[in-house]
């Protein structure tokens, strides 16, 4: 019976730990910007079916969306573990991935594959 409570106890710590690490994960936040005001770096495109009225740029270890409609974007790590997977609206936003890799970032039809040095 002790061993089953303890049990029990190991995995609400446990749980509430993940669910505390998910929820302060990266987020992504809307920034008020023009076409211009960044560079494109080390996007490169791995499809032929682009997006239409989407612009995607890595810089300073933030992705930035640019689209003029609503669009679902999913963000993985190369090994295939999820970063984020949201719907944005029309505008810019932009996401911090400060971890080091490779991401596979899909917007839309648009699959490109984004280098954080």
């Amino acid at each position: 019976m002790i061993r089953i409570i303890i049990f029990v106890l190991l995995m609400v710590v446990a749980l509430s730990a993940l669910a505390q690490y998910r929820s302060s994960g990266a987020r992504w936040e809307n920034i008020s910007t023009w076409e211009g005001d960044f560079p494109e770096q080390t996007v490169t495109t791995t499809a032929d079916d682009e997006e239409p009225g989407v612009k995607m740029t890595m810089r300073e270890g933030y992705l930035y969306v640019t689209t003029d409609h609503k669009v679902r974007v999913r963000v993985v790590s190369v090994l295939g573990t999820p970063v984020s997977e949201t719907v944005l609206e029309a505008g810019t936003s932009r996401l911090p991935l400060r971890s080091r890799g490779i991401y596979v970032v899909r917007v839309g039809k648009s699959v490109r594959r984004v280098k954080v040095n």
